[in-house]
């Protein structure tokens, strides 16, 4: 049960790292995730089902990622350009 556990959490930190890698890709889905990952669709779902889900995690990450950019005083770019980005 532990080594489950363990396995499951290494996966999911793959999965997050996964996603941070792709995060302003437009084909960043579940059905793409599962190929770069290697698991099947239910594997993912429960990966991400503390969480509420792997697209509401995905939204999530974007979402702060263009909050970050925002609360840059450096940046100037407009926030309908960061929009499209993400």
């Amino acid at each position: 049960m532990l080594a489950q556990e363990e396995i499951a959490g290494c996966l999911a930190e793959r999965a997050c790292r996964t996603i941070q890698m792709h995060l302003r890709s437009r084909q960043l889905r579940p059905d793409t995730l599962c190929r770069l990952l290697g698991i099947s669709r239910s594997q993912l779902y429960r990966l991400f089902e503390r969480t509420g889900g792997v697209a509401q995690y995905i939204q999530r990450q974007r979402l702060l990622s263009i909050w970050k950019l925002l609360c840059d005083p450096k940046n100037e770019r407009a926030i309908s350009n960061l929009a499209a980005d993400f």
